[in-house]
């Protein structure tokens, strides 16, 4: 009777063991699915930020006109002339 109860043992400890080396296999390919994921977020994200300030980066002459333009539209002078009508 010994001999019977080793033997099944032997089964249910090559059972437990092939369980536990497929759910780790399991969660080491979530794991790495999770990883690749939040890299290619990272890497998308980062190009949109260097889109963006590409986008608003100017030279300094180009803020010298800007700044022109604007003082020009501030400063123009409206002048209105009133004429008599003669009836």
């Amino acid at each position: 009777m010994s001999k019977k109860m080793r033997k099944g043992n032997i089964k249910e400890q090559g059972s437990i063991t092939l369980f536990t080396l497929i759910s780790i296999i399991f969660f080491l390919i979530i794991g790495i699915g999770i990883y690749i994921n939040i890299s290619n977020n990272e890497v998308a994200q980062v190009a949109e930020i260097e889109k963006i300030k590409s986008e608003y980066q100017i030279n300094k002459e180009q803020m010298d006109e800007k700044y022109e333009e604007i003082i020009d539209n501030i400063n123009q002078k409206v002048i209105i002339t009133l004429k008599k009508s003669i009836r």
